[in-house]
């Protein structure tokens, strides 16, 4: 299986509406158990993410607002090194677009932003190969 920062950018072929993007990204987040609503935020790095539902870091955080290790630079850590670049290139990206929630959702956002939470939560499964 191809590397999540691999894959190639899949443009939309017909116009989508504000609530199809919508309902794509909540059926994204059920997928991916990030419907919590909670964000583990880590002040030294900058870096902020949506944490699983019912997972131990949503559970840390609602009971002490500990949000442990960054899993944003631990993922980069294990990210291989030909794709470092392009790993800190969706980081910057979603960092700029997402720190503030848009007012308004694109196909581009939303690309940007499922991609995100996949090398976050499904990477490390393919960071033990060479491709």
């Amino acid at each position: 299986m191809k590397h999540i920062l691999l894959q190639s950018y899949i443009p939309p072929t017909r116009p989508y509406s504000q609530l199809e993007l919508i309902d794509l990204q909540s059926q994204f987040y059920i997928d991916m158990k990030l419907n919590s609503e909670v964000f583990a935020d880590h002040p030294d790095c900058n870096h902020f993410y949506l944490v699983k539902k019912k997972g131990k870091k949503e559970t840390d955080i609602l009971n002490d607002n500990n949000p442990g290790n960054c899993s944003v630079c631990w993922n980069l850590m294990k990210t291989p090194y030909e794709l470092k670049d392009k790993a800190e290139r969706l980081i910057e990206g979603y960092m700029s677009d997402f720190r503030v929630p848009p007012d308004h959702l694109t196909y581009e956002l939303l690309d940007l932003e499922t991609t995100y939470y996949r090398w976050i939560y499904t990477s490390q499964f393919h960071n033990t190969k060479k491709y």
